[in-house]
């Protein structure tokens, strides 16, 4: 039997001051225990760099999102800006989405609409080039 361990210092074991804890049981014949202890490594660390990169990205988008939201006039934001901040937590996002982004589009929608020189057909014609207008 193989046994994949992590050693952690103690000072109740007189010999060495590593006490080992068994982390994980392998029993699989044909296959080493360090080839199994790699995997695991492997595993932890392309978690912590999943997570890292999704915090980096995700800090990115609150940003954005929030100055977008301060863009607005006070009356015309549908959520205050530091609520954008929840999206850090990671589940949080599947929900919390419905609730910032369509209403802050609408918002946008509303607030081009009071506005008589925020012309969306304007400003698509301006850019494509059109003269008409």
């Amino acid at each position: 039997m193989h046994y994949v361990t992590i050693s952690q210092p103690s000072a109740s074991n007189g010999s060495n001051g590593l006490s080992r804890f068994v982390i994980w049981h392998v029993h699989f014949p044909g296959i080493p225990a360090s080839f199994v202890h790699h995997a695991l490594e492997f595993a932890v660390l392309f978690l912590l760099g999943y997570l890292f990169v999704r915090t980096v990205v995700y800090l990115v988008i609150c940003r954005i999102t929030q100055s977008a939201i301060r863009a607005l006039p006070v009356e015309k934001r549908p959520i205050s800006p530091k609520l954008v901040w929840l999206l850090l937590i990671p589940v949080v996002p599947f929900v919390l989405n419905y609730f910032i982004y369509l209403p802050l589009a609408n918002a946008y929608r509303a607030y081009a609409g009071d506005r008589s020189d925020l012309n969306p057909t304007f400003a698509v014609r301006r850019i494509s080039g059109e003269n008409n207008y």
